[in-house]
């Protein structure tokens, strides 16, 4: 998988899961504020997972971490691996470590 397929694909998680737990107006708005404020567009987003586990954070309280673990989750089942949550969850950690299996198995596929 290449970076640009990773992107994609992590932002249709967000996208899928900020519309099933917010709605769509609510997902509309996250990644309006992320686009207008942060800088961040459907493009990028995937390079900058902190700013968006901040902006859930301070947005939604204590369920922002909900919605991170379910983006996260969602993102782990489309790549069809196991995830085991964990009382130390980091999101921005699950994101970059998936970006670097999928790129490691694009390596392994190349060789």
């Amino acid at each position: 998988m290449s970076a640009n397929e990773f992107g994609d694909l992590f932002i249709e998680c967000v996208e899928q899961t900020l519309t099933d737990l917010l709605g769509t107006k609510a997902r509309e708005a996250v990644l309006d504020y992320l686009a207008r404020q942060k800088r961040l567009t459907r493009g990028n987003i995937q390079d900058h997972p902190r700013e968006l586990s901040i902006l859930l954070d301070r947005t939604f309280g204590k369920a922002g971490i909900t919605i991170e673990r379910s983006i996260v989750r969602r993102l782990y089942a489309t790549l069809e691996w196991e995830w085991k949550e964990t009382s130390n969850f980091d999101f921005s950690s699950q994101v970059d470590e998936a970006r670097a299996r999928t790129m490691s198995q694009n390596s392994v596929r190349k060789a």
